[in-house]
């Protein structure tokens, strides 16, 4: 809890810089922007962090979404070789990583009556930066969807 106390002062902002890498096609200001913020929103993460148990068994219990439009994107490419060494497991544990990932979207799809799954074959995790277009796409859909139901 010294890190969280001292986060708001700027003092870890060096920190941030040096652990937060610029993932592939995030540009050099959206990286900046996340090193400047990084310290500052430190404590809070933490804090967000030691409630992580609680939070997920809260999560867990929402399993019924009704007719809430739902677009789940879930990236299917395989971890890199520097991802699987940064990990510290084997290839065969990063593809097994992914089918239960894949299966726990999978049934996340299910939660609503109206909901769409798409599987991104070409990217990480970080599909915000690998396909945007798909991200905006999904987030048009909902954003559509709810102002159709509210205009009936």
């Amino acid at each position: 809890m010294l890190v969280a106390s001292l986060a708001w002062a700027g003092d870890l902002r060096p920190l941030a810089t040096a652990f937060i890498p610029q993932e592939q096609n995030q540009s050099l200001r959206d990286v900046q922007m996340v090193r400047a913020y990084g310290p500052t929103s430190l404590g809070p993460m933490l804090v967000e962090y030691d409630a992580i148990n609680q939070t997920l068994a809260e999560a867990g219990t929402f399993r019924r979404l009704g007719n809430r439009p739902l677009f789940v994107l879930t990236a299917m490419q395989p971890f890199s070789e520097e991802e699987l060494q940064q990990m510290k497991i084997s290839a065969a544990q990063g593809a097994k990583d992914r089918a239960i990932r894949k299966q726990m979207q999978d049934d996340e799809a299910t939660w609503s009556s109206r909901s769409r799954h798409q599987l991104v074959y070409d990217s990480s995790r970080y599909i915000q930066f690998h396909g945007p277009d798909l991200v905006i796409n999904a987030v048009l859909w909902v954003v559509d969807t709810v102002r159709a139901d509210a205009a009936h």
